[in-house]
């Protein structure tokens, strides 16, 4: 079995934010009562200059010591992601060690991306955050829902999508279908989980945070163009809470995963191909509201892998094609257990939906 590991991206803010900071960091317990004019100023420094030195918006509102590590986070992220890419220059991108430095590399981007969306967020979020996590995890989650993908290559536009999520103490079972309701087209994921740390139905946890290892099979059929491809993962994923690493970042979240795909291709009249992926990504996201009885969150992320109904990112010259796609996802609950989920996906193709959802048990 694959020893499970936290992504490289969380373990490398979990580093940075246990690191001792410079004298002069942050003493009190609470956060001070900074103005709403400081913290507009400090917004405001965390966009701009704040893109270069990352934690310069808390600078300005005097957390000196999430600024700091917020500017190792920088850091960090920077030379993991020169790191990654001169290990695939050096090798020639080898099968053998190219996982690995493309793991640095995206992860690597991953640090540096939510280390600046961080420091934009602490400078002006308010003491409470923008909401609170999940503590205790449905047993049960259901989704039905639309997407719309507009792709110049393929027919299809129109997508029905179903999915159920079954969860009993660490172990958890998702089942995902796509149809197309224009084409002859279909995707079905089937994927186990494993918690390893985090939230559960059946006991409560410190906070939001978890890890996560899973598998998958994916199998996605193209009937118009007679293809099809079935995919078997392995990868593992985490989530921080990033108040971990400064407290005006009570209410955000870094997420991470890395893992390998592998399977075959099958063209109607010929022999079947063999498909390797390689899997890995990052989001930076928010908890929504603070009700107990609520559920809600929002994430922005980066996703590498390039099959599906996105795929890679097009872009001009050499490197068209080679990065993975973005991805913004919100889920919220309105009424009860009922909620709508909003989805959203550029890469290759553009991806656009909204979901109806339900989930049975979970409390903040």
């Amino acid at each position: 079995m694959l020893r499970p590991r936290l992504p490289i991206t969380l373990l490398l803010l979990a580093a940075t934010a246990s690191a001792a900071p410079p004298a002069g960091g942050d003493a009190a317990a609470e956060p001070p009562a900074n103005s709403v004019g400081r913290r507009a100023a400090a917004g405001a420094t965390a966009v701009a200059p704040g893109l270069v030195v990352h934690g310069a918006g808390h600078f300005v509102r005097g957390e000196t010591q999430t600024g700091w590590r917020l500017l190792a986070a920088e850091g960090v992220g920077l030379g993991s992601a020169v790191g990654g890419v001169a290990g695939l220059a050096v090798t020639g991108a080898s099968p053998r060690t190219m996982p690995v430095f493309a793991w640095m590399m995206i992860h690597g981007v991953g640090l540096f991306g939510v280390s600046y969306l961080a420091d934009i967020y602490g400078s002006v979020a308010g003491p409470d955050g923008s909401g609170r996590p999940l503590l205790r995890a449905p047993w049960l989650a259901l989704e039905l829902g639309h997407r719309f993908v507009y792709d110049p290559i393929f027919d299809y536009g129109h997508l029905a999508i179903v999915g159920a999520e079954w969860r009993h103490a660490f172990f958890a079972l998702e089942a995902q279908g796509l149809l197309a309701g224009d084409d002859d087209n279909q995707r079905v994921r089937v994927a186990p989980r494993f918690r390893l740390l985090g939230p559960r139905p059946d006991r409560p946890a410190a906070d939001g945070g978890f890890v996560d290892l899973r598998s998958a099979l994916v199998w996605h059929r193209y009937g118009t163009e007679r293809f099809s491809t079935t995919l078997l993962e392995v990868a593992g994923r985490g989530r921080l809470d990033l108040q971990h690493v400064g407290r005006t970042l009570r209410g955000a979240f870094a997420e991470a995963e890395l893992g390998i795909a592998t399977g075959a291709s099958k063209h109607e009249g010929f022999d079947a191909e063999p498909e390797e992926l390689l899997l890995g990504g990052f989001a930076f996201g928010l908890y929504l509201g603070h009700a107990r009885d609520g559920w809600g969150e929002v994430a922005l992320g980066y996703d590498h892998r390039h099959d599906g109904y996105v795929a890679g990112l097009k872009a001009v010259g050499l490197g068209s094609g080679v990065a993975g796609h973005f991805t913004l996802d919100a889920r919220l609950g309105l009424f009860g257990p009922w909620g709508v989920g909003l989805e959203g996906a550029i890469g290759s193709a553009w991806l656009g939906g909204v979901s109806l959802l339900y989930r049975a048990g979970g409390e903040r």
